[in-house]
């Protein structure tokens, strides 16, 4: 019964806090293409940029991860509680969410794991 509980907890809105940490991955990898970031003289803003973006980026897909194997929990141990979320009418909007990070995730890639440049 305690299982339960915790189960309803983990709301298929948990995802937002991976979508917020990849919007700042993004935000610093924009940052070092941005002009006042390249005009600077020293190497060393570049560097806090690009470890913002490793450091938010690295947090996004780890709570992704951790909240996606959650909620997979959540669909075998209660399937009804699923199936109640998806029929809600304002909680079914959520399900959108994993695709949302992943585009996300993508474009804030940190341009030292980049492979598409050659």
């Amino acid at each position: 019964n305690a299982n339960k509980k915790r189960t309803i907890k983990n709301k298929n809105r948990a995802f937002g806090m991976s979508m917020g940490l990849a919007g700042h991955a993004i935000m610093w990898k924009e940052m070092r293409a941005a002009a006042f970031v390249i005009k600077s003289n020293s190497n060393m803003e570049i560097e806090i940029v690009n470890i913002l973006n490793q450091i938010s980026w690295y947090a996004a897909c780890f709570t992704f991860v951790l909240f996606a194997l959650c909620y997979a929990y959540k669909l075998f141990d209660s399937f009804g509680l699923v199936k109640a979320e998806y029929l809600n009418e304002v909680r079914c909007h959520f399900f959108n969410a994993p695709n949302l990070i992943f585009i996300m995730l993508l474009l804030g890639v940190p341009e030292d794991m980049n492979i598409s440049k050659q």
